[in-house]
């Protein structure tokens, strides 16, 4: 039986990773981007590609469209596109502040919502990309670390509705990832490898158990 994986923000980083990660174990993919290129993964077989900016409601309807076109189920929507913005909280320009709040979490919301059906069918799994930044927000991850926040409380919230329709619902915080969005750190070379992180997330999307769920798990680096 085919299996199908969505992920958000899959043109770079953790998403292409992991669009990597799946396809490895034979999962055929919905990959959506901002812009309209998926490197090398849009020319596999079995993968399908949506673009545009998860700001626009219609982006998200495109999401629906294609999905409810193939076979109309999801095996696994894996919630990873993202933006940091860093720098002093009282020096932002508020439609960079909205900017944030709707790509990091009120585009999750909404992509989950739409898609949900299609989890239900396949007792699917939602996978949400957070962040340590949730709980420990360093300096300049004020905006950024209240996304995060949000998106695990809704992780949290989910789960009533989730364990009903026997879908399962994981929030993934992570610590920081080896990526283009924290290159000018001076600790990059000791972050995450986002490679490992995204064969990691697989397992867990995969792994079900008889008696128990995982809901909530910390990705940390090892070395500081």
């Amino acid at each position: 039986m085919v299996k199908w994986a969505l992920i958000t923000g899959a043109n770079r980083g953790l998403g292409l990773e992991l669009a990597h990660a799946f396809y490895g174990v034979g999962y055929h993919l919905f990959l959506h981007s901002r812009i309209a290129q998926i490197c090398e993964c849009s020319e596999w077989d079995g993968v399908r590609c949506v673009f545009g900016d998860l700001r626009n409601t219609a982006t998200i309807e495109r999401m629906r469209d294609m999905v409810e076109e193939s076979e109309g189920s999801l095996n696994v929507l894996v919630n990873n596109a993202g933006v940091c913005l860093g720098g002093n909280f009282p020096y932002f320009a508020p439609c960079e502040i909205a900017d944030v709040i709707r790509i990091n979490l009120t585009a999750p919301l909404l992509v989950t919502q739409a898609l949900w059906p299609f989890l239900i069918k396949a007792q699917g799994v939602v996978v949400n990309i957070g962040s340590l930044a949730a709980t420990s927000p360093g300096p300049g991850e004020a905006v950024y670390g209240a996304t995060k926040a949000g998106l695990g409380c809704f992780s949290s919230g989910l789960q009533y509705e989730a364990t009903r329709e026997r879908v399962r619902v994981i929030n993934v915080a992570l610590g920081g990832l080896k990526t283009g969005m924290t290159k000018g750190r001076e600790d990059h070379d000791k972050m995450i490898d986002p490679a490992e992180a995204a064969g990691f997330i697989v397992r867990l999307a995969d792994q079900e158990y008889s008696t128990m769920r995982v809901t909530n798990v910390e990705l940390k680096r090892r070395i500081y």
